[in-house]
């Protein structure tokens, strides 16, 4: 998640925002299913 995360700091995702939803809402999906993981150990 943080690979992800850092291979984007440099970019301007609000230049295009439609654009750039796909990669927002993957991020949350991670997010979600981390958290439950961790949640489970």
């Amino acid at each position: 998640l943080k690979d992800i995360q850092t291979r984007v700091e440099d970019i301007n995702t609000d230049e295009d925002p439609s654009g750039w939803r796909p990669y927002h809402a993957f991020i949350d999906i991670l997010r979600e299913k981390y958290t439950k993981n961790e949640g489970l150990q």
